[in-house]
């Protein structure tokens, strides 16, 4: 009989991906168990003849939502997380008393309906994987506690693997940054730009009772409204002016920040700027591709005018190489000025901390898993069961 393993799914795209997975389940005599509050994403499920449950409206059950992304970026209501938190517990509770579940695969990990899938199943001692994308092209993160700071990594750097012998690092570290001086463009800010319809059609059912929506009506407005509005920035590139120090900044609602740093956009910029007066350093300053925040805009048009920073549109491999160093709250970026050789001052939580020139081809060649997110192709063995080990050879007590 083939082993279960629940997979929660929260979006289309990570419906995308998860099929993916499938191939390669079968090769290693898994079944996957879907849970999901997207209608078109379950009946989809199932005419493809895979199990899917779809979650609905549930008794509400008393939770914490203060460490919920929704909740902490004010996307959503406290009620609102514990409706959505309440209905995915008990689904997921329900699966495993239905089934034997082997394990169970979560991404990110940092929304209600990931909280509630992740306790169920830590209640019931099930191995969890927790992924998340690495902006290390083709590479994926896993871990059996959660990603950043609520990784198995980041409390216990000792479990980095050093057992490997790595001996194509250096050409693949001068591959990677020729690559991206060449062309260095941030794929997820493209998926933000695209609106999926079948949301629409997911509102639509939710609407007469066929499933829940893990979104209010409130925010899917304002998401809407937002996007349309949407304009493009204008690139306003300010002229390099060396010596300087490089802060990009990261998305304002990005759980890294908001879950995993006491230090926001805002507070940063003003870190920075203090930092590089007393340096007698100049400053560039990035803004995320994907990031449409306004009252931060604004804030760095004042102190452009002023002549105090200089906002830049140019390559962000280029822009770390000319720096002296580099300012980040917790972004990859810091990762990626590591692999150039940049000094990096960290201000919030990261697993990227620790990393220094000794252990740095470790993480990338031997922790970090052969995953391409953004690809088309099924993923098969051996990435599959890598991918399985790391719920598996640690289980939280």
């Amino acid at each position: 009989m083939n082993k279960k393993i629940l997979i929660l799914i929260d979006s289309h795209d990570r419906n995308r991906f998860f099929k993916r997975l499938n191939a390669g389940f079968t090769e290693c005599g898994m079944e996957p168990i879907t849970i999901t509050s997207l209608p078109t994403v379950h009946i989809k499920l199932k005419l493809e003849g895979i199990n899917s449950i779809l979650c609905k409206k549930e008794k509400i059950i008393r939770t914490n939502t203060r460490y919920h992304l929704e909740k902490a970026s004010g996307e959503e209501s406290d009620k609102h997380c514990r409706k959505i938190y309440s209905s995915f517990h008990t689904a997921t509770e329900k699966a495993l008393q239905t089934h034997e579940i082997h394990s169970c695969i979560i991404w990110n990990g940092s929304r209600s309906q990931s909280r509630a899938v992740a306790d169920a199943c830590k209640k019931n001692s099930i191995p969890t994987i927790f992924l998340e994308i690495t902006n290390i092209p083709g590479k994926l993160f896993a871990d059996p506690l959660g990603v950043n700071s609520e990784s198995l990594l980041y409390k216990d750097p000792t479990t980095l693997k050093k057992g490997l012998k790595i001996t194509n690092h250096q050409e693949w570290r001068e591959n990677y940054i020729k690559e991206g001086l060449t062309s260095h463009k941030v794929k997820q800010s493209k998926r933000t730009k695209r609106i999926n319809y079948a949301y629409s059609i997911d509102l639509i059912l939710t609407t007469v009772g066929i499933g829940i929506n893990s979104s209010s009506y409130t925010s899917i407005v304002k998401s809407l409204i937002k996007k349309i509005t949407q304009k493009k920035r204008r690139e306003n590139t300010g002229k390099e002016k060396k010596p300087y120090i490089f802060l990009p900044l990261q998305l304002t609602n990005d759980s890294q920040v908001l879950l995993h740093s006491d230090i926001c956009n805002r507070k940063a910029i003003d870190y920075a700027v203090d930092y590089s007066k007393r340096h007698n350093l100049n400053l560039i300053v990035k803004k995320h591709p994907a990031d449409h925040e306004r009252n931060l805009d604004k804030k760095l048009s004042e102190l452009s005018s002023e002549n105090t920073i200089i906002i830049s549109t140019e390559n962000t491999f280029k822009l770390i190489r000319g720096s002296v160093q580099v300012i980040t709250i917790n972004s990859s970026v810091a990762l990626e000025s590591k692999i150039i050789g940049r000094d990096v001052k960290i201000l919030g939580k990261s697993i990227y901390e620790k990393v220094d020139n000794e252990n740095l081809k470790y993480l990338l060649h031997s922790h970090f898993i052969n995953i391409d997110y953004f690809s088309n192709e099924n993923i098969r063995n051996p990435e599959i069961i890598e991918l399985l080990n790391r719920g598996l050879n640690h289980q939280p007590p």
